[in-house]
C-alpha cells in the first residue's frame, strides 16, 4: 500500500482496487510501450504521421507528444552521430524502420517541392496555373517568403538570425528550389532602378 491515499479509503476498499490492478500513481508508460503504441498506430492508420497534439488516452496515450520528443532526440542523433541525443542507436534504428520521419516538415516540403519539379517536367514552367490550387498555392507562398529572404539579406536588414530562417526555413530548402531555377524564375529581381 506505499504511495496510497488511504483517508477516505477503507481498507476492504483498499482491497479491493488492489484485486484489479489498480495503479495508485498512474501509469509512467516506459520508452517500449509508446513505440508499442506507435507500432499499433501505423497498423491502424498506416502510417506514423503523429501530430504532436495527438492524444488518445484509451488506445494511444501521449503518442503524440512522445513522438515529437523522439523526434528531436532522433535529429539530434543524426547530426551528432549520437553524440548530446539521449536516444540511444538501438531505439533510434527501431523508430527509423517503423518509418519516422525525424524533421516531418521537411519531408512535407521536398514532397511538394517533388511536385513543383514534375509540374516543371510537364509544363516547362514554374509559373503554376492556379487551376492546380494547392501547388499553386505553396508556390505563392514560397515565393512570397523568398523574396522577402531576398530583401533581408541583399538590403542587409537588421534582423535577427531567428527571422532570417523563419522566412524560408533554412539553406537546405532554399537551395531544393535554387534546384529548380526557383529564385530565377519567380522571385522578383532586384530592383536598383526604383532607388
Amino acid at each position: 500500500m506505499t504511495g496510497k491515499c488511504t483517508s477516505a479509503l477503507t481498507p476492504e476498499r483498499i482491497e479491493k482496487l488492489d484485486s484489479i490492478n489498480f495503479l495508485w500513481q498512474g501509469h509512467d508508460y516506459t520508452w517500449e510501450e509508446h513505440y508499442q503504441h506507435l507500432l499499433r498506430y501505423k497498423k491502424e492508420y498506416g502510417h506514423v504521421h503523429v501530430s504532436q497534439k495527438y492524444d488518445v488516452p484509451e488506445k494511444y496515450p501521449k503518442l503524440g507528444s512522445w513522438l515529437t520528443v523522439q523526434r528531436s532526440e532522433g535529429r539530434k542523433f543524426e547530426q551528432n552521430n549520437g553524440d548530446e541525443s539521449r536516444l540511444a542507436k538501438e531505439k533510434y534504428d527501431l523508430l527509423q524502420r517503423a518509418g519516422v520521419e525525424w524533421d516531418p516538415l521537411l519531408s512535407q516540403f521536398q514532397s511538394r517541392v517533388e511536385q513543383l519539379r514534375q509540374y516543371q517536367s510537364e509544363y516547362g514552367t514554374l509559373r503554376v496555373k492556379s487551376v492546380h490550387k494547392s501547388l499553386y498555392s505553396w508556390v505563392r507562398r514560397m515565393t512570397k517568403e523568398y523574396e522577402s529572404y531576398v530583401d533581408v539579406i541583399e538590403n542587409e536588414k537588421e534582423v535577427g538570425e531567428e527571422r532570417k530562417r523563419s522566412l524560408l526555413g533554412d539553406d537546405v530548402r532554399r537551395q531544393m528550389l535554387d534546384d529548380l531555377g526557383f529564385r530565377e524564375e519567380l522571385v522578383r529581381p532586384k530592383r536598383d532602378h526604383l532607388k
